[in-house]
């Protein structure tokens, strides 16, 4: 929860009205699909043809859809984000570089190429392996009943059993939700700047990567790309859905609450797991 207690003075926290609106609503859990809509968001490289599935009660669909590009656009951005910072921070950063160390061969002579997300490395020769992934609690094998933080933890052990220990993975839920590994990760990222900060001062922007002001930017991300995808999803029907279509709000007033009512309880499962 950093980017909801951090002030907005960072262009990388502050988002539009209509993203900030779905962020709020899906933060308390409180949004509802219009009735009988149905999934709007383009499949094809935005051809023309829609995803066209029924919206669930609580729109969970949205962040599991697999139409629009939506689910790569999260994780792009975070590693984008963590990217700048990394580099203001002194490091040498590569992305979606190739490791060749970690490559694999088959039984049948097939050599299975292995990528890094991030390759970290500090002027002392320290090196970080960064793989993001974005893992949704709506998805197909995440049970109703799971405690909070199950589908971060299930990311983890799925990269861990895929890469192993060299690799740090940087689980996140499309709430902002982190696994305890993304954490562990950043809180190392953020001693080794501080080491170069101290071993060659003045030398470059060393010391600024700090782990509160990452997850809060790396929060602020999640919820932009998934609060898009969210008015994707909700195509000409999004206005209404947010209450922005009362008369209250055509008078120039703030919108009439009792167009935001709280969803019913039962809980939705989408058929497709969402993995990145």
């Amino acid at each position: 929860g950093r980017f909801w207690t951090s002030t907005p003075n960072r262009t990388s926290l502050r988002l539009t009205n209509a993203h900030w609106a779905v962020a709020v609503l899906r933060r308390l859990g409180i949004q509802e699909r219009p009735h009988g809509g149905c999934c709007c968001q383009l499949r094809d490289g935005g051809t023309g043809n829609l995803c066209g599935r029924p919206l669930d009660l609580n729109l969970c669909h949205p962040a599991i859809c697999e139409a629009g590009g939506g689910r790569q656009r999260a994780h792009k951005a975070v590693c984008a984000l963590l990217f700048r910072l990394l580099k203001a921070a002194g490091a040498y950063v590569e992305l979606e570089t190739v490791i060749p160390e970690m490559f694999v061969r088959h039984d049948d002579g097939n050599i299975a190429e292995r990528r890094m997300d991030l390759e970290v490395r500090w002027p002392s020769g320290k090196r970080h392996l960064l793989d993001i992934t974005i893992r949704s609690p709506f998805a197909q094998d995440i049970p109703p009943d799971a405690h909070p933080g199950l589908a971060a933890e299930r990311g983890e052990e799925d990269k861990k059993n895929h890469y192993g220990e060299a690799v740090s993975t940087i689980a996140i839920e499309p709430g902002g939700r982190m696994g305890v590994e993304a954490l562990g990760a950043l809180a190392q990222l953020a001693r080794d700047a501080a080491n170069l900060s101290a071993a060659m001062p003045g030398t470059c922007k060393a010391g600024r990567f700090r782990v509160a002001t990452a997850r809060a930017d790396i929060e602020a991300e999640v919820a932009r790309c998934d609060a898009s995808r969210v008015l994707a999803s909700l195509g000409g029907e999004a206005t209404q859905t947010l209450g922005w279509a009362t008369a209250r709000a055509q008078q120039g007033g703030p919108p009439d609450s009792s167009a935001i009512r709280a969803p019913a309880t039962a809980g939705c499962k989408p058929p497709q797991p969402a993995r990145h």
